[in-house]
């Protein structure tokens, strides 16, 4: 154990773990062995998690490896993250970071936590660093504990948000090696007194350094300690590291170089890249050196030598990266070999080796894998390596407009070498076939499916079966179920489906005849057993789809109950990036207008919002264009289903449409094996009651909208509720609850409501409190079903609207570039919003920190996003009023600081500018102990 002081490690952290504080700061240079002190504290007091944030200049997003080290033990989590970065756009990333974040960190799955940010490069000490400390120390989970690690100490406001919290600091004081320690390692080396003084003088107790310069000094002790004496203190780790390793041995020092550049190397791992000349005796002299270490059966290399020998060993290390690679991708570890090729800045290697390796859906590596090079690559470059493209697309699907999936999909399909995998070739196919056809080029999908079954995939093979297994599918969407299980048994007798697939193609087969038959019972009971099922995989995107269904098919036979619970499934299933696909749907059950970027809709998602919306409506008018809209999107996809509904609607609704509906609702019911659908099509003709169409006409298309109930509308943004044109008067506590649960993604367990607004009862009191105050928010809110309860908690229906659900993804979808009229209004109806409010009423609510710092963000993303189409426009006025208003929430915000100086220029007010670029750094001196960056210096000096 390495003596600290008088005390080691371990008496060290139970002094600090004796504090039960709730954040740690341990501050001191590398090379103090913070990580050891960590891991005792960590022993003590949970199980330990380590993110490293990058530095300032390297990534803006410092959300985003805060998130992964969350998930990262958790396969699920990590698998939806990944998910959800690949779903969105970049210039939406950062701030879907700071979402998912939100979402993340109050989950604790298990046991105490100690939640560990090593800031080496100075992030915190930024205002995105100083915003992202905030959320994690005001948000901070009862059983988590916040340990920061920085190089230097705290400056002023970051050291006020961390003692927001009960918090110990230590210091490098306390970790620096005694002028006695000193001796002691001295001794072991045989040195006089003389040089261990020496050293001890010039290293002053720098554990990692001291070690070093006293082998050194063994050595050679006169030279060495005369030219440490002369660097700068700072340089000294770097100076005695590369003198240390300069004196290795070649075999010694290559094992070095492959344990740095493999993180986590094992002694096997060496050997295997260096040969048998790799022994025992090799590893025991590279442990001995001070900045290696064992922990189980992994050498780890300190950071920050391991940076030294990729940069100043650049011989050995290119050589030794090469045949890593070769070793680690012959032993079939391809993922390992992937992140060894990325930390290299190597992506497109990286991407080659996943491309040797089996195919995504066969091999089932991570899908983190694969989007940690796609982050890295060159987006144009994904079509050369089809097992990335095959693993990534479902999910960038959201993030790519439609022409670019089609594209890079043809691309694919076409242009895979002629030794390709057949399973391979069959998965790709189905992606171009699902792209054709919502584009609208059924017959050219069809052509390209026949010609594979009739072709490469003609034999019995597992690629006749994935594409027999995919027409089963398409068949059963258009009605066909007679077809589509003569399909399905046929892949069957190839070979079993999948284990992951559990034979959904059948289940997806008989829900659908289900819903075509009016067998409308039994479709809810397949829909519920999808559901199950989906809500088992690692992925929430088939989820979010098979609840889409569902609550489709609930909704046209008016059950409100089934639509509302599944609309709920889908919400909560949609992670950030995902959101984009499916906001429509769920903005339109709330009475919003339909949203849709005609680049990237897809026709069915686009057909179901606008059929939600002809009942919502609010005028006769409107809903007959909605209807309209819902014709062409559905026509567009020709799934029957959908088109059914959407020609009765406008059938119904606008009767010069009648003749020409009536024909078109006849030829689309007669190419699907559903009588109860071709009966129901005649009587509604002939002006007889629908049959299984009667509860959509009646419930849902010729419902009365002048006597509408007015919408319910939870205004976060502004601090109040409203129905209608009406403001809803509600007392603390049940405003608080409505906070609690509009804020909130998913349901809300009975404790944590408990633990928020009756912290200061005993627990036994809770449930009475809360069914009193739930029964008066019922009742003034005079909606059915406002708040509904299951066994996993409380939540607020899927239908009220909550503006804060679509004022985060609006923000983000419009941070950047030019806006239209639509989006502008928005934008400003945000920052209105909040400024004539009340959201200061939240400031009583402890707990509801984290989410007033959100609506902060949001609201200032809006007012960036309005000053920065302002500043495109030559609108400089309404520029600098928009950046101020941004800098009168946020002082630190240097993105509205720039646009107000920006503005301020153009309108001729270069002394204001300046006065604002003084006002701005001074608050950041104070604040961080920082400066401007360099662009906003360059911007103040030419308003000079």
């Amino acid at each position: 154990m390495t003596q600290v002081g008088e005390e080691t490690h371990a008496a060290l952290a139970a002094s600090v773990a004796a504090a039960a504080p709730r954040v740690v700061v341990l501050c001191a240079p590398p090379g103090y062995d913070k990580s050891g002190l960590i891991r005792s504290y960590g022993a003590l007091c949970g199980t330990l998690i380590v993110c490293d944030l990058p530095a300032p200049g390297d990534a803006p997003d410092l959300a985003r490896p805060v998130v992964e080290a969350l998930v990262s033990g958790d396969r699920l989590r990590s698998a939806r993250n990944a998910a959800d970065r690949l779903a969105q756009r970049a210039d939406g990333a950062a701030a879907a970071s700071r979402e998912t974040l939100r979402l993340e960190w109050p989950v604790v799955p298990g046991e105490p936590e100690v939640f560990v940010v090593r800031d080496v490069g100075g992030a915190f000490a930024t205002p995105a660093g100083a915003d992202l400390l905030g959320e994690l120390v005001t948000a901070l989970p009862p059983s988590r504990t916040l340990a920061i690690v920085v190089r230097a100490p705290l400056p002023p406001g970051l050291q006020h948000i961390v003692e927001s919290q009960p918090f110990v600091t230590i210091s490098a004081e306390r970790l620096a090696l005694s002028l006695d320690d000193v001796a002691e390692l001295g001794a072991r080396r045989g040195l006089s007194r003389e040089s261990v003084r020496a050293v001890y003088d010039v290293a002053r107790g720098w554990p990692l350094v001291t070690r070093m310069l006293l082998e050194l000094a063994e050595r050679d002790e006169p030279a060495q300690i005369l030219e440490a004496r002369a660097l700068q203190f700072a340089s000294l780790l770097g100076y005695a590291a590369h003198r240390t390793i300069g004196r290795l041995d070649v075999l010694v020092r290559d094992a070095l170089v492959v344990a740095a550049l493999l993180e986590d190397a094992s002694q096997a791992d060496l050997v295997r890249v260096l040969g048998e000349a790799c022994d025992d005796l090799v590893i025991a002299r590279l442990l001995r050196l001070p900045f290696v270490e064992l922990a189980g059966d992994r050498l780890h290399v300190h950071a920050e030598v391991a940076r030294l020998v990729r940069t100043r060993f650049p011989v050995p290390v290119k050589e030794l990266y090469e045949r890593a690679l070769h070793v680690l991708s012959g032993d079939g570890a391809y993922a390992r070999a992937a992140r060894l090729a990325l930390a290299q800045n190597d992506a497109q290697r990286a991407a080659a080796i996943l491309d040797a390796t089996p195919s995504y859906t066969a091999a089932r590596l991570p899908l983190r894998e694969y989007e940690r090079i796609l982050d890295r690559l060159d987006r144009d470059l994904v079509t050369r390596y089809p097992n990335v493209w095959l693993a990534t697309i479902p999910f960038r699907a959201f993030s790519v407009d439609r022409a670019t999936y089609v594209r890079e999909a043809e691309t694919i399909y076409f242009c895979l070498s002629a030794n390709a995998n057949s399973e391979q070739r069959a998965v790709v196919l189905m992606h171009l076939v699902s792209a054709y056809a919502n584009l609208g080029r059924r017959e050219a999908g069809e052509t390209l499916l026949r010609e594979a079954l009739e072709g490469f995939a003609a034999e019995p093979s597992e690629a006749r079966a994935i594409l027999l297994r995919f027409s089963a599918m398409l068949r059963g969407i258009e009605g066909r179920f007679g077809l589509a299980r003569e399909l399905a048994r046929e892949a069957a007798r190839i070979g079993a489906a999948p284990e992951w697939d559990e034979n959904q193609t059948l289940h997806y087969i008989d829900a659908h005849e289900a819903a075509f038959r009016a067998r409308y019972e039994r479709a809810l009971v397949m829909f519920d057993e999808l559901i199950r099922r989906e809500a088992r995989n690692e992925l929430p995107l088939y989820l979010a789809y098979a609840a889409t269904n569902a609550a489709l098919v609930a909704w046209v036979n008016g059950d409100d109950e089934s639509y509302r619970r599944y609309l709920g499934v889908m919400e909560d299933a949609l992670t950030p990036g995902l959101r984009r696909g499916f906001l429509p749907m769920i903005e339109a059950a709330r009475g919003r207008p339909v949203q849709l970027d005609e680049h990237y809709r897809w026709p069915v998602i686009a057909a179901i919002a606008h059929l939600y919306h002809v009942a919502e409506a609010p005028v006769h008018g409107d809903a007959v264009e909605a209807a309209r809209a819902a014709v062409r999107a559905a026509d567009t996809r020709a799934d029957p289903f959908v088109q059914i509904y959407a020609h009765v609607a406008l059938y119904v609704l606008d009767e010069s449409a009648r003749p020409a509906e009536a024909e078109r609702l006849r030829e689309v019911a007669a190419g699907t094996e559903s009588p109860e659908f071709r009966d129901a099509v005649e009587r509604l003709v002939r002006r007889e009651p629908p049959g299984m169409l009667e509860p959509f006409v009646r419930a849902r298309v010729l419902r009365e909208r002048e006597r509408r109930e007015p919408q319910l509308v939870v205004r976060l943004l502004a601090g109040t509720v409203t129905k209608g044109d009406e403001v809803v008067r509600l007392s603390h506590k049940e405003f608080e609850l409505l906070v609690l649960l509009a804020s909130a993604r998913a349901p809300v367990s009975r404790d944590r409501i408990g633990e928020t607004l009756w912290d200061h009862l005993d627990p036994e009191e809770w449930p009475n409190n809360l069914k009193v105050t739930l029964s008066r928010l019922r009742s003034k809110l005079g909606v059915h079903d406002a708040v509904s309860s299951s066994d996993a908690g409380y939540r607020l229906s899927p239908t009220i609207d909550v503006d804060l659900r679509w004022a985060e993804p609006l923000v983000r979808e419009h941070a950047h570039g030019a806006l239209d009229d639509g989006t502008r209004d928005a934008l400003h109806g945000i920052v209105a919003a909040y400024r004539a409010g009340t959201p200061g009423r939240y400031d009583r609510f402890a707990w509801m920190q984290p989410a007033r710092a959100r609506i902060d963000d949001i609201v200032c993303c809006a007012g960036l996003a309005l000053a920065r189409d302002a500043l495109l426009r030559n609108c400089y006025d309404e520029a600098a009023a928009n950046a101020r208003a941004v800098t009168e929430i946020d002082p630190l915000n240097e993105e509205a600081c720039e646009a107000l100086m920006v503005a301020l220029a153009a309108l001729g007010e270069s002394g204001a500018a300046r006065r604002e670029y003084r006002r701005y750094a001074t608050e950041l001196e104070r604040e961080l102990g920082a400066i401007p960056s360099g662009r906003l210096v360059e911007l103040f000096r030419g308003s000079a």
